[in-house]
């Protein structure tokens, strides 16, 4: 069904090349209009209409023209928006719903001044906020347009181009090119449809968990059934078993959801704790991937998810894997992290030395990872083991 439509919309372009190019206008446009710009699947649907250009359904320099233009339109216009109503606007609907991605355009501007408008023009999840926030905090509109055009005429050919040449790519296939060309659009599309529904659900579904969690605890106190008592049982952080079950495993959804790029939105604005009563928040930054550590004070338990993989050997039926595992220093009893885990680290070991002794300082009883065998007790002491490399 999605197939017959995306090729009824291509037959569409062939006979009216202006509809795609409007089309890339106002998706251009609407990427760099706040919130709107987070929802609006422009990088996508721009990519997937470039795959058309080699079989002549679109042009090229028609197609660019519209991308740059609306691009500079856009961001013209949430400049404007900035410069005209202050912060006044961010009290207004559906900005006021959001102050997370607020803060985290404005943590993004604070850290790169004025080049914060080009380098945001290719960096998601702040990019529709930029040219708002540089508007606000009173950039000079001649400044703003230089960089704005300048990132404008970066970022269109940056999302065109590659989109031609799989098209061209797709020539050598002869008759197959252009239902391959239609897979291509569905798959793109799609992808970006899978994406965003997976970090709405994350994000919204991590704080429903924990207040579910509280529900639970709170019914299960009022009543005294057989139930009530096992949930009580389960969900009282008090009791060895609950600590080492019911939050730690909440806690380690947090923290994968947490730890991504992707990820350390929403919930999570740098080292910022959503529950700041309860879970002290870690971020470790390293060339490559980002990390977090959650400490659930109550129960001293330690998310490090990546930090630290222990691999079990009776568990690794292949031998061949099981010698790699053991050469890169990730099996049971001395686990520690990852080869190229530690490699990503190469220039920020500081900065990782600081986070470790910032954990340890925690006293955590536990500690909790994605891979492998987990340390029920004596934490400190596995963490100073297992960064030892770093210390």
């Amino acid at each position: 069904m999605l197939t017959s439509l995306v090729s009824s919309v291509v037959e569409l372009l062939t006979a009216h090349p202006q509809v795609a190019y409007l089309a890339v206008f106002l998706l251009a446009l609407s990427e760099s209009i706040p919130i709107i710009g987070v929802v609006i699947p422009g990088t996508a649907v721009i990519l997937a209409l470039s795959t058309l250009v080699p079989s002549g359904v679109l042009l090229l320099w028609p197609l660019l023209a519209a991308a740059t233009l609306g691009a500079i339109a856009g961001d013209g216009f949430s400049f404007w928006l900035g410069h005209r109503y202050h912060r006044e606007i961010l009290g207004l609907w559906p900005l006021n719903r959001h102050p997370e991605l607020i803060e985290r355009g404005e943590a993004f501007f604070a850290r790169h001044g004025d080049k914060s408008v080009f380098l945001a023009r290719f960096t998601p999840g702040v990019r529709a906020f930029i040219p708002l926030l540089a508007g606000m905090l009173g950039m000079s509109v001649r400044r703003f347009y230089a960089v704005n055009v300048a990132s404008a005429l970066a970022w269109a050919p940056s999302h065109i181009l590659p989109g031609v040449l799989v098209g061209a790519a797709f020539g050598i296939f002869g008759a197959a090119a252009k239902p391959l060309a239609i897979l291509l659009i569905v798959l793109v599309v799609a992808g970006w449809l899978a994406l965003h529904v997976v970090r709405w659900t994350l994000r919204r579904g991590i704080p429903l968990l924990i207040v579910g969690v509280e529900r639970l605890r709170t019914w299960a106190d009022a009543h005294d059934t057989w139930l009530s008592r096992n949930l009580a049982s389960l969900l009282d952080p008090s009791q060895h078993e609950a600590r080492a079950l019911a939050l730690p495993m909440v806690l380690l959804i947090a923290a994968e959801r947490a730890k991504r790029q992707i990820f350390v939105d929403g919930l999570l604005v740098g080292d910022k704790s959503p529950w700041p009563n309860e879970v002290d928040v870690l971020t470790i930054r390293s060339d490559i991937v980002t990390e977090a550590a959650f400490f659930h004070r109550a129960t001293r338990t330690l998310i490090l998810t990546d930090l630290i993989e222990n691999f079990e050997p009776k568990r690794i039926r292949n031998w061949f894997h099981r010698l790699l595992m053991k050469l890169g220093g990730v099996t049971d009893p001395d686990g520690k992290a990852p080869i190229e885990m530690r490699l990503s680290f190469f220039r920020r070991r500081r900065s990782l030395r600081l986070a470790v002794r910032r954990m340890i300082a925690w006293n955590p009883e536990r500690v909790i990872i994605s891979h492998g065998r987990w340390y029920e007790a004596n934490g400190v002491e596995e963490l100073r083991r297992a960064f030892r490399w770093v210390l």
